[in-house]
């Protein structure tokens, strides 16, 4: 980490593939139903907050800058640089994504890349004041979306 701390993991897990299951998982830790996993946000497991899955939601536009705005908060979750909510307001805010329009999607956990990425910069703290950086506005306004955007501004501070 920046300040030179480290954290000792027991497995680190890379995935890839089309197939959704965890056979590496007990059945009872990740349910599967109709091609959806509950999880806080799409990365957190509610009852288990050190399991996260990065990258597992479908996005509608580029997958590489939303996996890495989720990498950057699973690694300040588990340095203890940003909080989790409560096991019941991560369950209430599950029941209200799975209640969502958007849920009712034919593609299951299906997020759209700037309304979510918009979500997870700003529990990070790291959502961009455009206007702070006014050399950056052309390509802000006029380039394609890139994590970058969510470079601009450094929280080290606990959220």
């Amino acid at each position: 980490f920046a300040d030179g701390s480290s954290v000792e993991t027991d497995t680190i897990i890379y995935c890839t593939g089309y197939t959704l299951r965890f056979p590496f998982l007990p059945d009872e830790l990740i349910e599967i139903k109709d091609g959806r996993v509950e999880l806080y946000k799409h990365v957190f497991h509610p009852e288990v907050p050190n399991l996260a899955f990065v990258g597992l939601c479908t996005v509608a536009g580029a997958h590489i800058p939303v996996a890495e705005i989720q990498g950057r908060w699973v690694a300040r979750v588990l340095a203890g640089n940003v909080e989790l909510p409560s096991r019941e307001e991560m369950a209430a805010v599950i029941e209200q994504d799975r209640s969502h329009p958007s849920s009712q999607s034919p593609v299951p956990m299906q997020v759209q890349l700037l309304e979510y990425a918009e979500e997870i910069a700003t529990i990070l703290g790291v959502r961009p004041h455009i206007w702070s950086h006014p050399r950056s506005l052309p390509r802000w306004f006029f380039g394609p979306f890139s994590a970058t955007h969510y470079r601009l501004e450094r929280s080290g501070k606990k959220v």
